[in-house]
Protein backbone atom coordinates (compact mmCIF):
# COMPACT_ATOMS: atom_id res chain seq x y z
CA UNK A 1 0.00 0.00 0.00
CA UNK A 2 2.91 2.37 0.65
CA UNK A 3 3.75 2.58 -3.05
CA UNK A 4 0.14 3.47 -3.89
CA UNK A 5 0.10 6.16 -1.22
CA UNK A 6 3.38 7.59 -2.51
CA UNK A 7 2.03 7.67 -6.07
CA UNK A 8 -1.15 9.40 -4.87
CA UNK A 9 0.91 11.93 -2.91
CA UNK A 10 3.18 12.60 -5.89
CA UNK A 11 0.18 13.23 -8.13
CA UNK A 12 -1.19 15.75 -5.65
CA UNK A 13 2.16 17.46 -5.16
CA UNK A 14 2.93 17.94 -8.87
CA UNK A 15 -0.42 19.64 -9.28
CA UNK A 16 -0.01 22.02 -6.38
CA UNK A 17 3.66 22.66 -5.62
CA UNK A 18 6.16 24.96 -7.25
CA UNK A 19 8.64 22.29 -8.30
CA UNK A 20 11.45 24.85 -8.17
CA UNK A 21 10.91 25.22 -4.40
CA UNK A 22 12.28 22.14 -2.61
CA UNK A 23 11.05 23.36 0.77
CA UNK A 24 7.50 23.78 -0.49
CA UNK A 25 7.68 20.35 -2.13
CA UNK A 26 8.81 18.76 1.15
CA UNK A 27 6.12 20.51 3.21
CA UNK A 28 3.35 19.70 0.76
CA UNK A 29 4.54 16.10 0.48
CA UNK A 30 4.41 15.62 4.24
CA UNK A 31 0.96 17.21 4.50
CA UNK A 32 -0.45 15.25 1.54
CA UNK A 33 0.95 11.97 2.84
CA UNK A 34 -0.56 12.51 6.28
CA UNK A 35 -3.91 13.54 4.78
CA UNK A 36 -3.93 10.58 2.38
CA UNK A 37 -3.14 8.06 5.11
CA UNK A 38 -5.83 9.61 7.33
CA UNK A 39 -8.37 9.39 4.52
CA UNK A 40 -7.56 5.72 3.89
CA UNK A 41 -7.73 4.89 7.61
CA UNK A 42 -11.09 6.64 7.99
CA UNK A 43 -12.59 4.78 5.04
CA UNK A 44 -11.29 1.46 6.37
CA UNK A 45 -12.69 2.20 9.81
CA UNK A 46 -16.13 3.05 8.39
CA UNK A 47 -16.19 -0.21 6.42
CA UNK A 48 -15.27 -2.27 9.47
CA UNK A 49 -14.18 -5.90 9.38
CA UNK A 50 -11.23 -7.88 10.64
CA UNK A 51 -7.54 -7.12 10.10
CA UNK A 52 -7.35 -8.99 6.77
CA UNK A 53 -10.41 -7.14 5.46
CA UNK A 54 -8.99 -3.81 6.64
CA UNK A 55 -5.72 -4.53 4.82
CA UNK A 56 -7.58 -5.39 1.61
CA UNK A 57 -9.79 -2.32 1.94
CA UNK A 58 -6.78 -0.07 2.53
CA UNK A 59 -5.16 -1.35 -0.66
CA UNK A 60 -8.33 -0.81 -2.69
CA UNK A 61 -8.93 2.67 -1.28
CA UNK A 62 -5.30 3.63 -1.94
CA UNK A 63 -5.69 2.50 -5.57
CA UNK A 64 -8.88 4.51 -5.92
CA UNK A 65 -7.29 7.65 -4.43
CA UNK A 66 -4.28 7.29 -6.72
CA UNK A 67 -6.45 6.78 -9.80
CA UNK A 68 -8.69 9.73 -8.95
CA UNK A 69 -5.69 11.99 -8.42
CA UNK A 70 -4.16 10.86 -11.72
CA UNK A 71 -7.42 11.61 -13.54
CA UNK A 72 -7.67 15.02 -11.86
CA UNK A 73 -4.06 15.86 -12.75
CA UNK A 74 -4.63 14.88 -16.37
CA UNK A 75 -7.83 16.95 -16.51
CA UNK A 76 -5.94 19.99 -15.19
CA UNK A 77 -3.12 19.48 -17.66
CA UNK A 78 -5.46 19.17 -20.66
CA UNK A 79 -6.32 22.80 -19.99
CA UNK A 80 -2.67 23.89 -19.83
CA UNK A 81 -1.24 26.22 -22.43
CA UNK A 82 1.05 23.51 -23.77
CA UNK A 83 -1.74 20.98 -24.29
CA UNK A 84 -4.10 23.53 -25.84
CA UNK A 85 -1.38 24.81 -28.18
CA UNK A 86 -0.57 21.27 -29.31
CA UNK A 87 -4.25 20.50 -29.86
CA UNK A 88 -4.69 23.69 -31.88
CA UNK A 89 -1.64 22.92 -34.02
CA UNK A 90 -2.87 19.38 -34.73
CA UNK A 91 -6.37 20.65 -35.53
CA UNK A 92 -5.04 23.19 -38.02
CA UNK A 93 -2.68 20.66 -39.62
CA UNK A 94 -5.49 18.12 -39.98
CA UNK A 95 -7.75 20.69 -41.62
CA UNK A 96 -5.00 21.74 -44.02
CA UNK A 97 -4.68 18.11 -45.14
CA UNK A 98 -8.44 17.46 -45.31
CA UNK A 99 -10.39 20.74 -45.21
CA UNK A 100 -13.82 19.10 -44.92
CA UNK A 101 -12.91 16.57 -42.24
CA UNK A 102 -13.80 18.73 -39.24
CA UNK A 103 -14.79 15.82 -37.01
CA UNK A 104 -11.56 13.99 -37.75
CA UNK A 105 -9.58 17.17 -37.04
CA UNK A 106 -11.40 17.58 -33.72
CA UNK A 107 -10.71 13.95 -32.79
CA UNK A 108 -7.03 14.34 -33.68
CA UNK A 109 -6.85 17.53 -31.61
CA UNK A 110 -8.46 15.81 -28.62
CA UNK A 111 -5.99 12.92 -28.89
CA UNK A 112 -3.08 15.37 -29.12
CA UNK A 113 -4.32 17.23 -26.07
CA UNK A 114 -4.57 14.00 -24.03
CA UNK A 115 -1.13 12.81 -25.19
CA UNK A 116 0.41 16.17 -24.30
CA UNK A 117 -1.23 16.17 -20.86
CA UNK A 118 0.09 12.65 -20.26
CA UNK A 119 3.58 13.70 -21.33
CA UNK A 120 3.44 16.78 -19.09
CA UNK A 121 2.38 14.68 -16.12
CA UNK A 122 5.21 12.19 -16.67
CA UNK A 123 7.64 15.08 -17.06
CA UNK A 124 6.51 16.78 -13.85
CA UNK A 125 6.64 13.52 -11.91
CA UNK A 126 10.21 13.10 -13.15
CA UNK A 127 11.03 16.67 -12.14
CA UNK A 128 9.59 15.97 -8.67
CA UNK A 129 11.94 12.99 -8.25
CA UNK A 130 14.90 15.18 -9.22
CA UNK A 131 13.89 17.90 -6.75
CA UNK A 132 13.62 15.35 -3.95
CA UNK A 133 16.92 13.67 -4.86
CA UNK A 134 18.71 17.03 -4.88
CA UNK A 135 17.17 17.97 -1.54
CA UNK A 136 18.19 14.61 -0.04
CA UNK A 137 21.72 15.14 -1.29
CA UNK A 138 21.77 18.66 0.14
CA UNK A 139 22.21 20.21 -3.28
CA UNK A 140 20.20 23.22 -4.46
CA UNK A 141 18.36 23.11 -7.75
CA UNK A 142 20.29 24.00 -10.88
CA UNK A 143 20.47 27.74 -11.45
CA UNK A 144 20.04 28.57 -7.76
CA UNK A 145 22.39 31.25 -6.46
Amino acid sequence: MDLLVQEAVDLAVVGRADLDDAEQVAQLTARCEADTRTLIAEVCQRRGGDEAWASYTAQEVAKQVRDERRAAALRRLTGSGEAVAEADAVYEAALRQHPRAVHAAEAAADDACRRTASYLLRSRLGQLKVVRARAAAGRPRRGAA
